[in-house]
């Protein structure tokens, strides 16, 4: 619950000129980092809920989404957990 009011309280804030799809971004990157810290479910769960939370509003395409999984120094730091 808590990620999810500090998303909407983010959202609820003066906008100050900004673009909505920059706002949301910004909402959504709160309630991530709010999950992060409280885990109400597993920190991989979160990144996965975030990335489909992304592209289901329509804050970013999925190629810009999923762009970050091409990276191979990303699968070399997966692998460095998994070991």
């Amino acid at each position: 619950m808590a990620p999810l009011a500090v998303a909407a309280g983010v959202w609820l804030l003066p906008h100050a000129g900004f673009p909505p799809r920059s706002w949301g971004l910004l909402a959504l990157f709160a309630a991530t980092v709010c999950a992060l810290m409280t885990h109400p479910i597993p920190s991989g769960a979160v990144a996965l809920l975030a990335i489909t939370a992304s592209t289901l509003l329509g804050l970013v395409p999925i190629q810009t989404a999923l762009s970050g999984f091409a990276n191979p120094t990303v699968w070399l730091i997966v692998a460095a957990f998994l070991f």
